[in-house]
C-alpha cells in the first residue's frame, strides 16, 4: 500500500500514532516532506496566475467587479451569474429568519475564475476585458 498510496499511508500512520513504529519511522519523514514540497510549489504557482492568453484573471468577486467597472462591461459578473444559475439546483437557499434544519450544515465556498478557449469563438467583444 505504502508503494500505491504513499501519502494516504503516511497520513494514516500519522493520525494512528505510528509514525515512530520501525516499519513506518524510516518513511514517513520523508514522504511528508515531499507532500509539503509539492502543495508549496501548486500554490505558487495559483497565486502568480493572473494572465490566461492575455486576458487578466480576477481572484476574487470584488477584483471581478473591478475589472468590469475598469472595462465598461460587466463580463465577469455575467460569467459567475451563469455559473451559479446552473449550480443553484444543488443547494437550498434559505429565506431570512427561516430556520436551519438540524441535518444541514453551512458551507463556505469561494470563485475561481478562469477563461475558456471555447469562450473566444462565442464572443466578440472580448478584446475589451484584456486589461
Amino acid at each position: 500500500m505504502k508503494e500505491s498510496y504513499p501519502i494516504e499511508v503516511t497520513e494514516y500512520a500519522v493520525a494512528r500514532g505510528l509514525s515512530k513504529e520501525p516499519a513506518f519511522a524510516w518513511w514517513v519523514s520523508s514522504v511528508l516532506a515531499k507532500r509539503n514540497r509539492i502543495i508549496a510549489a501548486v500554490n505558487r504557482r495559483y497565486h502568480k496566475r493572473n494572465h490566461k492568453v492575455g486576458i487578466k484573471i480576477p481572484r476574487d468577486w470584488d477584483e471581478a467587479v473591478a475589472f468590469n467597472k475598469a472595462n465598461s462591461n460587466t463580463l465577469w459578473q455575467d460569467a459567475v451569474q451563469k455559473e451559479m444559475k446552473n449550480v443553484r439546483i444543488a443547494f437550498k437557499v434559505l429565506d431570512n429568519g427561516q430556520v436551519v434544519p438540524p441535518c444541514f450544515q453551512e458551507i463556505n465556498c469561494h470563485l475561481i475564475f478562469d477563461v475558456k478557449m471555447e469562450d473566444f469563438g462565442a464572443r466578440q467583444d472580448w478584446s475589451r476585458v484584456v486589461t
